[in-house]
Protein backbone atom coordinates (compact mmCIF):
# COMPACT_ATOMS: atom_id res chain seq x y z
CA UNK A 1 0.00 0.00 0.00
CA UNK A 2 1.04 3.88 -1.41
CA UNK A 3 2.21 5.54 1.91
CA UNK A 4 0.01 8.14 0.65
CA UNK A 5 -3.24 7.66 -1.20
CA UNK A 6 -4.76 10.93 -3.06
CA UNK A 7 -7.70 10.42 -4.53
CA UNK A 8 -9.19 12.18 -7.37
CA UNK A 9 -13.08 12.63 -8.06
CA UNK A 10 -14.00 13.76 -11.51
CA UNK A 11 -16.38 15.63 -13.14
CA UNK A 12 -17.01 17.46 -8.99
CA UNK A 13 -19.63 19.93 -9.84
CA UNK A 14 -21.97 19.62 -6.23
CA UNK A 15 -20.83 16.42 -5.03
CA UNK A 16 -19.54 17.86 -2.06
CA UNK A 17 -20.94 14.99 -0.30
CA UNK A 18 -18.68 13.17 -1.48
CA UNK A 19 -15.48 15.14 -0.79
CA UNK A 20 -15.98 15.33 2.51
CA UNK A 21 -17.08 11.73 2.45
CA UNK A 22 -13.47 10.61 1.21
CA UNK A 23 -11.91 13.04 3.20
CA UNK A 24 -13.44 11.67 6.65
CA UNK A 25 -12.69 8.02 5.00
CA UNK A 26 -9.30 8.93 4.31
CA UNK A 27 -8.86 10.87 7.59
CA UNK A 28 -4.78 11.63 7.56
CA UNK A 29 -3.77 9.28 4.40
CA UNK A 30 -4.08 11.25 1.74
CA UNK A 31 -5.76 14.25 0.40
CA UNK A 32 -9.47 14.51 -1.90
CA UNK A 33 -8.52 16.14 -5.11
CA UNK A 34 -11.28 17.25 -7.43
CA UNK A 35 -11.57 17.80 -11.48
CA UNK A 36 -14.16 20.29 -13.05
CA UNK A 37 -14.43 22.50 -16.14
CA UNK A 38 -14.84 25.65 -13.59
CA UNK A 39 -13.33 26.17 -10.66
CA UNK A 40 -16.46 28.13 -9.18
CA UNK A 41 -18.76 25.05 -7.38
CA UNK A 42 -18.69 23.76 -3.64
CA UNK A 43 -17.04 20.70 -4.82
CA UNK A 44 -13.94 22.64 -6.10
CA UNK A 45 -13.89 24.89 -2.99
CA UNK A 46 -14.06 22.36 -0.38
CA UNK A 47 -11.72 20.02 -1.76
CA UNK A 48 -7.76 19.54 -0.74
CA UNK A 49 -7.09 20.74 -4.13
CA UNK A 50 -9.11 21.55 -7.44
CA UNK A 51 -7.77 21.21 -10.98
CA UNK A 52 -9.42 22.55 -14.12
CA UNK A 53 -9.69 19.95 -17.29
CA UNK A 54 -11.56 20.51 -20.64
CA UNK A 55 -15.03 19.52 -21.01
CA UNK A 56 -15.97 15.64 -21.37
CA UNK A 57 -16.55 15.88 -25.16
CA UNK A 58 -13.09 17.45 -25.77
CA UNK A 59 -10.53 15.15 -27.16
CA UNK A 60 -7.91 16.02 -24.77
CA UNK A 61 -10.29 15.56 -21.82
CA UNK A 62 -8.95 11.95 -20.78
CA UNK A 63 -4.89 13.18 -21.36
CA UNK A 64 -5.54 15.86 -19.35
CA UNK A 65 -7.16 13.82 -16.21
CA UNK A 66 -4.25 11.46 -16.46
CA UNK A 67 -1.48 14.39 -16.52
CA UNK A 68 -3.33 16.33 -13.33
CA UNK A 69 -3.53 12.49 -11.73
CA UNK A 70 0.24 11.81 -12.70
CA UNK A 71 1.71 15.43 -11.63
CA UNK A 72 -0.58 14.69 -7.94
CA UNK A 73 0.41 11.24 -7.29
CA UNK A 74 -3.32 10.07 -7.33
CA UNK A 75 -4.16 6.84 -6.03
CA UNK A 76 -7.54 6.25 -6.99
CA UNK A 77 -10.00 8.22 -9.16
CA UNK A 78 -13.89 8.25 -8.22
CA UNK A 79 -16.41 9.42 -11.41
CA UNK A 80 -19.13 10.84 -10.02
CA UNK A 81 -21.30 10.98 -14.09
CA UNK A 82 -22.39 8.83 -16.28
CA UNK A 83 -20.90 10.56 -19.43
CA UNK A 84 -17.16 10.18 -17.10
CA UNK A 85 -18.12 6.21 -16.51
CA UNK A 86 -18.09 5.61 -20.15
CA UNK A 87 -14.69 7.45 -21.00
CA UNK A 88 -12.89 6.12 -18.04
CA UNK A 89 -13.90 2.54 -18.37
CA UNK A 90 -12.45 2.43 -22.02
CA UNK A 91 -9.59 4.24 -20.26
CA UNK A 92 -9.17 1.96 -17.41
CA UNK A 93 -5.70 -0.18 -18.32
CA UNK A 94 -4.37 3.52 -19.47
CA UNK A 95 -4.65 4.64 -16.33
CA UNK A 96 -3.75 1.29 -14.00
CA UNK A 97 -0.36 1.02 -16.37
CA UNK A 98 0.64 4.32 -14.85
CA UNK A 99 -0.40 2.82 -10.95
CA UNK A 100 -3.96 4.95 -10.65
CA UNK A 101 -7.43 2.70 -10.08
CA UNK A 102 -10.29 4.01 -11.44
CA UNK A 103 -13.34 3.21 -9.83
CA UNK A 104 -15.22 1.63 -12.73
CA UNK A 105 -17.61 -1.05 -14.02
CA UNK A 106 -16.56 -2.62 -17.37
CA UNK A 107 -18.43 -1.07 -20.34
CA UNK A 108 -20.70 -3.67 -21.28
CA UNK A 109 -22.61 -3.00 -17.67
CA UNK A 110 -22.26 0.60 -17.86
CA UNK A 111 -24.27 0.22 -21.67
CA UNK A 112 -26.55 -2.15 -20.44
CA UNK A 113 -27.80 0.42 -17.42
CA UNK A 114 -27.35 3.59 -19.81
CA UNK A 115 -29.38 2.03 -22.27
CA UNK A 116 -32.54 1.96 -21.58
CA UNK A 117 -33.68 -0.37 -23.94
CA UNK A 118 -30.99 -2.68 -23.06
CA UNK A 119 -31.59 -2.17 -19.55
CA UNK A 120 -35.34 -3.57 -20.39
CA UNK A 121 -34.22 -6.73 -21.72
CA UNK A 122 -31.82 -7.08 -19.41
CA UNK A 123 -34.17 -6.66 -16.40
CA UNK A 124 -37.13 -8.95 -18.39
CA UNK A 125 -34.72 -11.99 -18.37
CA UNK A 126 -33.88 -11.69 -14.71
CA UNK A 127 -38.37 -11.65 -13.95
CA UNK A 128 -38.00 -8.14 -12.98
CA UNK A 129 -40.22 -5.85 -13.67
CA UNK A 130 -39.58 -2.38 -15.55
CA UNK A 131 -42.27 0.29 -17.84
CA UNK A 132 -42.93 -0.57 -20.83
CA UNK A 133 -40.38 0.37 -23.44
CA UNK A 134 -40.79 1.91 -27.33
CA UNK A 135 -37.85 3.76 -29.06
CA UNK A 136 -39.77 3.85 -32.52
CA UNK A 137 -43.50 6.20 -32.68
CA UNK A 138 -45.11 3.59 -34.52
CA UNK A 139 -44.30 0.66 -32.28
CA UNK A 140 -45.74 2.81 -29.46
CA UNK A 141 -49.23 4.44 -31.31
CA UNK A 142 -49.59 0.43 -32.39
CA UNK A 143 -49.46 -0.96 -28.41
CA UNK A 144 -52.05 2.41 -27.93
CA UNK A 145 -54.48 0.96 -30.77
CA UNK A 146 -54.60 -2.22 -29.40
CA UNK A 147 -54.89 -1.11 -25.46
CA UNK A 148 -51.48 -2.46 -24.60
CA UNK A 149 -50.23 0.83 -23.54
CA UNK A 150 -52.22 3.87 -22.63
CA UNK A 151 -51.39 7.64 -21.85
CA UNK A 152 -50.24 9.92 -20.33
CA UNK A 153 -46.72 8.50 -21.61
CA UNK A 154 -43.29 9.87 -20.35
CA UNK A 155 -41.00 10.91 -23.51
CA UNK A 156 -37.36 10.97 -22.65
CA UNK A 157 -33.55 10.30 -23.51
CA UNK A 158 -32.80 6.27 -24.54
CA UNK A 159 -29.07 7.21 -23.17
CA UNK A 160 -30.39 9.09 -20.05
CA UNK A 161 -28.39 12.11 -18.34
CA UNK A 162 -30.48 13.88 -15.80
CA UNK A 163 -33.46 14.88 -16.95
CA UNK A 164 -32.37 16.24 -20.04
CA UNK A 165 -35.11 16.53 -23.12
CA UNK A 166 -38.04 14.44 -20.96
CA UNK A 167 -41.42 15.64 -21.50
CA UNK A 168 -44.89 13.73 -20.23
CA UNK A 169 -47.63 13.15 -22.91
CA UNK A 170 -51.28 13.29 -23.30
CA UNK A 171 -52.60 12.71 -26.58
CA UNK A 172 -51.16 11.33 -30.00
CA UNK A 173 -50.16 15.03 -31.50
CA UNK A 174 -48.18 15.97 -28.24
CA UNK A 175 -46.66 12.65 -28.63
CA UNK A 176 -45.37 13.02 -32.01
CA UNK A 177 -44.29 16.76 -31.09
CA UNK A 178 -42.38 16.43 -28.52
CA UNK A 179 -40.76 12.89 -29.26
CA UNK A 180 -39.26 15.11 -32.55
CA UNK A 181 -38.43 17.55 -30.07
CA UNK A 182 -36.60 15.50 -27.98
CA UNK A 183 -34.78 14.25 -30.27
CA UNK A 184 -33.89 17.41 -32.45
CA UNK A 185 -32.45 18.22 -28.71
CA UNK A 186 -30.43 15.27 -28.08
CA UNK A 187 -28.71 15.64 -30.95
CA UNK A 188 -27.63 19.10 -30.24
CA UNK A 189 -25.97 17.89 -27.03
CA UNK A 190 -22.72 16.03 -26.97
CA UNK A 191 -24.69 12.72 -26.38
CA UNK A 192 -24.49 11.15 -29.23
CA UNK A 193 -20.45 11.51 -29.30
CA UNK A 194 -20.06 9.24 -26.89
CA UNK A 195 -23.90 7.28 -26.26
CA UNK A 196 -24.70 6.08 -29.46
CA UNK A 197 -24.18 5.96 -33.65
CA UNK A 198 -26.33 7.91 -36.01
CA UNK A 199 -28.42 4.84 -36.90
CA UNK A 200 -29.75 4.69 -33.13
CA UNK A 201 -32.85 5.71 -31.29
CA UNK A 202 -32.13 8.32 -29.14
CA UNK A 203 -35.54 8.92 -27.87
CA UNK A 204 -37.78 6.54 -26.01
CA UNK A 205 -41.56 6.33 -24.99
CA UNK A 206 -42.31 4.47 -21.70
CA UNK A 207 -45.91 4.42 -19.82
CA UNK A 208 -46.07 6.27 -16.63
CA UNK A 209 -45.49 4.66 -13.56
CA UNK A 210 -47.49 6.26 -10.52
CA UNK A 211 -46.46 5.12 -7.02
CA UNK A 212 -44.25 5.06 -3.54
CA UNK A 213 -40.95 5.93 -4.68
CA UNK A 214 -37.50 3.80 -3.28
CA UNK A 215 -34.15 4.36 -4.13
CA UNK A 216 -31.39 1.65 -3.36
CA UNK A 217 -27.85 1.10 -3.18
CA UNK A 218 -26.54 -2.02 -4.21
CA UNK A 219 -22.96 -2.26 -3.48
CA UNK A 220 -20.77 -5.04 -4.79
CA UNK A 221 -16.94 -5.19 -4.28
CA UNK A 222 -14.36 -4.63 -6.88
CA UNK A 223 -14.62 -8.11 -8.31
CA UNK A 224 -18.74 -7.99 -8.89
CA UNK A 225 -19.87 -9.38 -5.71
CA UNK A 226 -22.80 -8.65 -3.88
CA UNK A 227 -21.98 -6.96 -0.12
CA UNK A 228 -24.88 -5.49 0.58
CA UNK A 229 -28.30 -3.49 -0.21
CA UNK A 230 -29.93 -0.37 1.21
CA UNK A 231 -33.36 0.55 0.55
CA UNK A 232 -34.91 3.79 1.31
CA UNK A 233 -37.90 5.11 1.13
CA UNK A 234 -38.58 8.50 -1.21
CA UNK A 235 -40.27 10.84 1.24
CA UNK A 236 -40.29 14.21 -0.92
CA UNK A 237 -39.34 14.93 -4.38
CA UNK A 238 -38.04 17.89 -5.95
CA UNK A 239 -37.81 18.82 -9.67
CA UNK A 240 -34.69 16.41 -10.41
CA UNK A 241 -33.55 15.25 -7.28
CA UNK A 242 -34.87 13.13 -3.61
CA UNK A 243 -35.47 16.00 -0.89
CA UNK A 244 -36.35 13.51 1.91
CA UNK A 245 -35.43 10.22 2.09
CA UNK A 246 -36.17 7.21 4.80
CA UNK A 247 -34.20 3.87 5.67
CA UNK A 248 -36.72 0.73 5.26
CA UNK A 249 -36.61 -2.78 5.02
CA UNK A 250 -39.02 -3.72 2.30
CA UNK A 251 -38.01 -7.30 1.74
CA UNK A 252 -39.61 -7.84 -2.16
CA UNK A 253 -37.44 -4.63 -3.13
CA UNK A 254 -34.26 -5.38 -1.29
CA UNK A 255 -34.20 -8.93 -2.70
CA UNK A 256 -34.55 -6.96 -6.66
CA UNK A 257 -31.39 -5.05 -5.62
CA UNK A 258 -29.43 -7.94 -4.61
CA UNK A 259 -30.82 -9.98 -7.80
CA UNK A 260 -29.64 -7.21 -9.82
CA UNK A 261 -26.21 -6.77 -8.07
CA UNK A 262 -25.42 -10.52 -8.31
CA UNK A 263 -26.09 -10.74 -12.14
CA UNK A 264 -24.74 -7.03 -12.92
CA UNK A 265 -21.69 -7.85 -11.31
CA UNK A 266 -20.87 -3.92 -11.05
CA UNK A 267 -18.56 -2.41 -9.27
CA UNK A 268 -18.97 -0.46 -5.88
CA UNK A 269 -22.30 1.30 -5.95
CA UNK A 270 -25.13 1.19 -8.05
CA UNK A 271 -28.12 3.71 -7.52
CA UNK A 272 -31.54 1.98 -8.73
CA UNK A 273 -34.71 3.79 -8.68
CA UNK A 274 -37.87 1.97 -8.09
CA UNK A 275 -41.46 2.28 -8.04
CA UNK A 276 -44.15 0.80 -6.03
CA UNK A 277 -47.58 0.05 -7.53
CA UNK A 278 -50.44 -2.05 -6.61
CA UNK A 279 -47.84 -4.32 -4.97
CA UNK A 280 -45.54 -4.24 -8.30
CA UNK A 281 -42.22 -2.94 -8.16
CA UNK A 282 -40.86 -0.98 -11.53
CA UNK A 283 -37.50 -0.34 -12.04
CA UNK A 284 -37.22 3.03 -13.46
CA UNK A 285 -33.27 3.29 -13.81
CA UNK A 286 -29.72 1.76 -12.80
CA UNK A 287 -26.79 4.11 -12.49
CA UNK A 288 -23.80 2.18 -11.71
CA UNK A 289 -22.38 4.99 -9.92
CA UNK A 290 -22.96 7.19 -6.52
CA UNK A 291 -25.86 8.57 -6.84
CA UNK A 292 -28.11 11.46 -5.37
CA UNK A 293 -29.60 8.60 -2.97
CA UNK A 294 -26.46 7.88 -1.45
CA UNK A 295 -26.33 10.39 1.52
CA UNK A 296 -29.07 8.95 2.93
CA UNK A 297 -27.58 5.55 3.22
CA UNK A 298 -24.50 7.28 4.54
CA UNK A 299 -26.43 9.03 7.16
CA UNK A 300 -28.02 6.07 8.80
CA UNK A 301 -24.52 4.47 8.88
CA UNK A 302 -23.13 2.86 5.72
CA UNK A 303 -19.67 3.90 4.70
CA UNK A 304 -18.81 3.13 1.29
CA UNK A 305 -16.36 5.70 0.89
CA UNK A 306 -14.12 3.72 3.31
CA UNK A 307 -14.92 0.38 1.81
CA UNK A 308 -14.02 1.74 -1.43
CA UNK A 309 -10.22 2.43 -0.10
CA UNK A 310 -10.07 -0.46 1.72
CA UNK A 311 -10.74 -2.67 -1.31
CA UNK A 312 -8.38 -1.10 -3.47
CA UNK A 313 -5.41 -0.93 -0.87
CA UNK A 314 -6.01 -4.10 0.98
CA UNK A 315 -6.89 -2.46 3.94
CA UNK A 316 -9.55 -4.36 7.22
CA UNK A 317 -12.93 -3.95 6.32
CA UNK A 318 -15.62 -3.48 8.84
CA UNK A 319 -19.07 -5.08 8.65
CA UNK A 320 -20.16 -1.43 10.10
CA UNK A 321 -19.91 0.07 6.75
CA UNK A 322 -22.35 -2.19 4.80
CA UNK A 323 -25.12 -1.92 7.60
CA UNK A 324 -27.65 1.15 7.62
CA UNK A 325 -30.28 1.75 10.61
CA UNK A 326 -34.00 1.37 9.56
CA UNK A 327 -35.98 4.59 10.54
CA UNK A 328 -33.66 7.03 9.31
CA UNK A 329 -35.35 9.73 8.33
CA UNK A 330 -33.06 12.47 6.42
CA UNK A 331 -33.46 16.23 4.71
CA UNK A 332 -30.76 17.26 1.91
CA UNK A 333 -30.34 21.06 2.86
CA UNK A 334 -31.56 23.88 -0.20
CA UNK A 335 -28.66 25.87 0.39
CA UNK A 336 -25.05 25.63 1.28
CA UNK A 337 -22.92 28.54 2.11
CA UNK A 338 -19.54 29.00 3.41
CA UNK A 339 -16.61 31.62 2.91
CA UNK A 340 -13.31 31.07 1.34
CA UNK A 341 -10.10 34.02 1.37
CA UNK A 342 -8.95 34.08 -2.63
Amino acid sequence: MKKKINILITCAGTTNNYVGYFQDALHDLGEVHTANITIDTVAMNVSDRPHLVPPVDDKNYISELLNVSIKNDISLIIPMIDIDLFLLSASKELFEKNGIKVIVSDSSVITTCNDKIKMSIFLKKLGILSPKTYCRVKSAIAAIDSKKLKFPLIIKPRFGIGSLSTYIVNNREELLFFYRRSKTEIEKTYIPLIFFKKNHYPVIIQEVIHGQEYGLDVVNDLNGENKAVFVKRKVIMGARETEAAETVYNDAIYQIGKKIGKNLRHNANLDIDVISSNEKHYVIDLNPRFGGGYPYSHLAGANIPKAIIAWSFGQPLKSEWFTIKNGIKSYKGRAYFFAKNN
